[in-house]
């Protein structure tokens, strides 16, 4: 009987991964009006995921030493690193560095998540209104944040700044946001 031996290699980009992951959970999330909050939640988380894998994707084209510091550094300290080896300006007071700040704060609120106590108290005038108040459901700050604005705000200002990163980085045979290549080989094995 003969038999195949299939030998595959694939390269896995992670960060792009998780991109196409952000980007398909905020597409389902703009069709289907039920259910989108959890979409727009997904998506964002996947948009950070994307930023901090971004971040060593780069780190490990830029500094041998990558995968000693990787799990030490936070985010922040591994964008400064990053940036002052590119020689790249982060000024987290204006756009696009402006998001990371925030969507890094929303991730760890998701990633260390904790129960809480949430509480509305606020005087009202007593109109047809007062009824819409009264049923609202409270939520967590972070649970406001996943809605579709914050969502399509957050992914193009992510883009510009991986942009940035990436063009400054200029790591030989690299584009932004590929998926990694993928080689097979089959051979016909014969046994006797």
């Amino acid at each position: 009987m003969e038999h195949v031996r299939i030998s595959k290699q694939r390269q896995l980009i992670t960060y792009s991964d998780f991109w196409n992951a952000s980007r398909f959970l905020f597409e389902q999330g703009q069709t289907a009006q039920r259910g989108s909050y959890y979409q727009f939640l997904a998506s964002l988380i996947f948009s950070a995921f994307t930023y901090e894998a971004f971040l060593n994707h780069v780190g490990e084209h830029l500094l041998e030493c990558w995968p000693e510091v990787e799990r030490k550094l936070s985010p922040r300290a591994k964008l400064s690193l990053i940036a002052e080896r590119l020689n790249i300006k982060v000024d987290y007071g204006r756009l696009p560095w402006q998001i990371i700040p925030g969507l890094l704060g929303f991730r760890d609120k998701i990633a260390h998540g904790k129960n809480e106590m949430i509480r509305l108290e606020k005087t009202i005038p007593m109109d047809s209104k007062y009824e819409e108040v009264m049923h609202e459901f409270l939520f967590a700050d972070w649970q406001n944040f996943a809605i579709e604005k914050n969502v399509v705000r957050i992914r193009q200002h992510l883009e510009d700044v991986l942009t940035t990163v990436h063009r400054a980085a200029n790591i030989k045979d690299d584009f932004l946001f590929r998926h990694g290549d993928q080689v097979r080989s089959a051979s016909l094995v014969r046994r006797e």
